[in-house]
């Protein structure tokens, strides 16, 4: 399915639209008429499991294979042309802030110069910071701030993934883009969705990537590709920006095609979780303001084109729905978003509801809810991976404590007064995990474990023919109401 799909008025489709909207790749993802879908659903589920999980699985190994024996002559030969740098985008203070455009007045690099911001800043392949990382850890006493856990082994390289994907693998570094790594880790409690933001499946050898980002001036997918240098503080091997759990690098390169997408890491201070939601998955954005105590207004998000890097080069405008609810309808919705699967957020948009250790105009994941007779709860996750007063009233250690904490929805109502949600397509979530890390016979176990879920838990016909697909819920075709968002912050705007 097309992202951004929109229903037609009145919410009916003409038998002529019905009669063509039979192409191979709708009726491949369960996109088609409901007759054509009856016909050939069992066909369509047997070329999607070879084609998602039997073929990939022989593509990977074919890919290694390829690499390690065709390609060695050039490793041996050439070991500086093999090793991928991205001439669009290399390592540098050009990676930091653009020189060409105008000082950026919002974080520690404003009005810096290239030396200046050398001075400040290496750079470091990801395998080498690994390799330092380790030594560290296994120093008597001592524990890697990177890799997050000592080991006696040395690791050859990092992982594209390692050990699943979590929302725990995430730790904000020294730049403010909390809603980046906000809307990651929501993303991040359906693994499928973090797949899904990658060509690759697995590590490269020559350190090279693609990530798959939405282009609000196209309405097409771009493959944005980076290398893995990563800016480290000056005179050691400790990651600057984000610094993740573990020994994969999905976080690390998520955040530099977002660098290179907005044209430099100081462009990424300060922003919002819809729009890294809508160019990563490419679905619809809406917003759920508490505009009264006991009343819920519900808003969609318009994306446009703005020819700022300031601004990150969009303008994000608020389209009024016309739907309001209670506090009782909207934890309702919640729970009906997360058997969507989708990625939620909340924040605080006044300072005075900021108490109890909560942050004001900072992205909180929203990630559950759930329903005890007249009790309702709701779940939410720090991106920082700390909230001092609540660890201590939950008597949890800061160890074992991952920025998660419940309140109850009367709490939440107190407190948030945003909730941003991801109106994810589902359909898309066939994706071959290869668990690289368990060494080369981890795909087989992944291809085989996922043709179990695909076929004795009916997950390909969930996720083909019942997964939820974006837009499907929402009224495009209400008055825009008169609220502009620049990407830096609400401003008032009269938009018809």
């Amino acid at each position: 399915m097309a992202p951004q799909r929109q229903a037609t008025r009145g919410g009916d489709e003409s038998l002529y639209d019905k009669l063509h909207c039979a192409s191979c790749g709708g009726l491949c993802r369960g996109d088609a008429w409901w007759p054509y879908n009856a016909i050939c659903f069992p066909f369509v589920l047997v070329w999607n499991a070879f084609y998602h999980y039997l073929l990939a699985c022989l593509s990977v190994f074919a890919y290694r294979f390829c690499m390690t024996v065709c390609c060695w002559p050039c490793y041996t030969c050439c070991p500086k042309t093999w090793n991928f740098v991205d001439k669009k985008f290399p390592p540098g203070p050009g990676a930091i802030l653009d020189p060409n455009a105008a000082p950026f007045d919002d974080n520690e690099f404003y009005g810096n110069t290239p030396a200046q911001i050398s001075a400040k800043v290496d750079w470091m392949r990801a395998d080498d910071v690994l390799r330092d990382s380790t030594r560290r850890a296994a120093r008597p006493g001592s524990m890697s701030a990177s890799v997050g856990r000592p080991t006696d082994e040395q690791p050859p390289h990092f992982f594209l993934f390692e050990g699943g994907i979590r929302p725990d693998d995430i730790i904000q570094g020294q730049l403010g883009d909390c809603w980046l790594l906000s809307a990651l880790s929501s993303m991040a409690e359906y693994p499928e969705a973090i797949r899904n933001c990658f060509v690759q499946n697995e590590y490269h050898p020559r350190h090279k990537y693609r990530v798959k980002m939405w282009d609000i001036r196209t309405k097409s997918w771009l493959h944005v590709s980076v290398d893995d240098y990563v800016p480290v503080k000056k005179g050691t091997s400790r990651p600057y920006f984000t610094d993740p759990q573990g020994r994969e690098l999905w976080v690390f390169l998520i955040e530099k095609a977002f660098a290179k997408f907005h044209g430099g890491y100081a462009y990424l201070d300060g922003g919002r979780s819809p729009w890294a939601w809508h160019v990563l998955t490419g679905d619809n954005v809406f917003s759920f303001k508490l505009n009264q105590p006991d009343v819920w207004s519900t808003f969609l998000y318009d994306f446009e084109f703005k020819d700022s890097q300031k601004h990150q080069w969009h303008a994000a405008y608020l389209r009024d729905t016309g739907d309001r609810c209670n506090h009782d309808r909207m934890h309702e919705m919640i729970r009906q978003f997360c058997r969507h699967r989708a990625p939620m957020g909340a924040s605080i948009h006044s300072q005075s509801r900021a108490t109890n250790g909560l942050v004001a105009f900072h992205a909180y994941s929203l990630i559950d809810a759930v329903r005890s007779g007249k009790k309702k709860l709701v779940k939410l996750r720090n991106p920082w991976g700390r909230h001092s007063d609540l660890m201590h009233k939950c008597k949890q250690t800061k160890d074992e404590f991952d920025g998660a904490f419940w309140m109850s929805m009367e709490d939440f109502a107190l407190h948030f007064d945003r909730i941003d949600v991801c109106d994810r397509s589902v359909n898309r979530d066939l994706r071959l995990d290869v668990r690289e890390d368990d060494g080369a016979c981890g795909v087989v176990k992944g291809c085989c474990f996922d043709c179990g879920r695909y076929w004795c838990l009916c997950m390909g016909i969930r996720t083909l023919y019942l997964g939820h697909r974006t837009g499907e819920t929402l009224d495009y075709h209400k008055p825009i109401c008169a609220c502009r968002d620049t990407g830096r912050g609400w401003q008032d705007s009269s938009i018809v």
